[in-house]
């Protein structure tokens, strides 16, 4: 999801790593500079491309006196499809868990 644009304050602002833990850290050194680099999540109001204002979790970059970079929409909270029962998943990025061909199942 490309283009998208800030419709409230970022709330629920969590930390999900710090300095050499973030896997992009040599890209942002490159980029943006020298920091402390990390990587927060938080939700917030966004407005797509569309128009449609949406509650999302954001995931983005910051550093001390860089500030926010790299922001992107990590999963889509509420939207009309929700309400209907429907996951809008064509927003929703990020891993999938796999299941390992050693893991057992229950009982085995």
């Amino acid at each position: 999801m490309t283009g998208f644009r800030l419709r409230s304050d970022i709330t629920n602002v969590r930390v999900i790593v710090v300095g050499r833990a973030v896997r992009d850290l040599a890209k942002l050194k490159k980029a943006y500079g020298k920091g402390r680099w990390r990587k927060l999540k938080g939700t917030a109001l966004v407005e797509l491309e569309t128009g449609e204002v949406l509650q999302a979790e954001l995931h983005w970059y910051e550093a001390h006196g860089i500030g926010r970079r790299d922001m992107k929409v990590k999963q889509v909270l509420t939207s009309p499809w929700h309400e209907e029962g429907v996951l809008f998943s064509a927003f929703v990025t990020g891993p999938t868990r796999r299941r390992s061909s050693r893991a057992r199942s229950i009982g085995s």
